[in-house]
Parts: structure tokens; C-alpha cells; sequence
């Protein structure tokens, strides 16, 4: 026995209802999903090595980077001689080439093991090679000497 209600509300709506209401959670929930996404931005480890250099040159080697396939416009570099930063040295975004005093090789676009830095420098001086993450310019790594 089917009942008819006036007070009721139409089979047809009230699927249309519930389809809403399902399109409205699910949008809800893909974009409270995209935002946290958006702000994890978790910044890499990188591993540097010093190789022997000479009286004026060194060279730096990037032993490790925990996270793979981060270009390079993802970092910046800066060279601090005697703690006061040289601006001409200042790789930013970091690419291949020679900027100053610093000179950057990859075997790609991405910071990977295996890429290097020479520095060209006067000795009598201390150094720092700071490697930096673009978003937010917090420091990653750093390699201090004394020439």
C-alpha cells in the first residue's frame, strides 16, 4: 500500500537534496584538503662536503638532498667573507654559472648529489657558504672555513 502525504516532500526533490548536499560536503572537503597542502612546504636537508682545494680555490660538493626533484629557483645562495655578505657572490635563484666569487655547476635543473660549488677566495679570510630555501629565506646549510 503506497501513501500519498501532502505534507510530504517529492521523492524527486528530495534526491536533488541529497545530491546538493553531497556536491557541497565533497567541495568542502577538497578544498579544506588543497589548502593544508598548499602550506606544507617542507623545506629539504642538504648534505655539503669540502674537497681539497688550493691557496685560492675550493671546491663544495652537495653530498645529499633528502628530497628529491626541487628545481633550483626553489634556493638561493650567499657567501659571507669575514661574517659580511657579498652581494655579487649572492646566487638568486640559484642557477648555473658564475656569479662573483661563486660558481655553480649541476648535472640538471634540480639540487641533486653530486652538483658543486668552486669558490675563488683570499686567504686571511673566513668563509661561509650558506645555502638558503627561497620561500621564507630560511637557512638549509652552511659550510664555514678559513683560508
Amino acid at each position: 500500500m503506497i501513501r500519498h502525504d501532502p505534507k510530504a516532500v517529492s521523492p524527486v526533490v528530495a534526491i536533488m537534496l541529497l545530491l546538493l548536499i553531497t556536491v557541497v560536503l565533497g567541495t568542502t572537503v577538497y578544498l579544506v584538503a588543497t589548502s593544508f597542502t598548499s602550506e606544507l612546504n617542507v623545506r629539504p636537508y642538504v648534505g655539503l662536503t669540502q674537497l681539497v682545494g688550493n691557496l685560492t680555490t675550493t671546491t663544495i660538493l652537495v653530498a645529499e638532498v633528502s628530497q628529491a626533484n626541487i628545481h633550483l629557483s626553489n634556493f638561493r645562495t650567499l657567501l659571507l667573507v669575514d661574517d659580511t655578505s657579498d652581494p655579487v657572490s649572492e646566487i638568486n635563484p640559484l642557477n648555473i654559472g658564475t656569479h662573483g666569487s661563486v660558481t655553480f655547476t649541476s648535472i640538471d635543473a634540480y639540487l641533486s648529489s653530486g652538483d658543486r660549488f668552486m669558490v675563488t677566495f683570499t686567504p686571511g679570510h673566513t668563509y661561509s657558504l650558506r645555502i638558503l630555501w627561497v620561500n621564507g629565506g630560511e637557512q638549509i646549510q652552511k659550510l664555514d672555513w678559513t683560508a
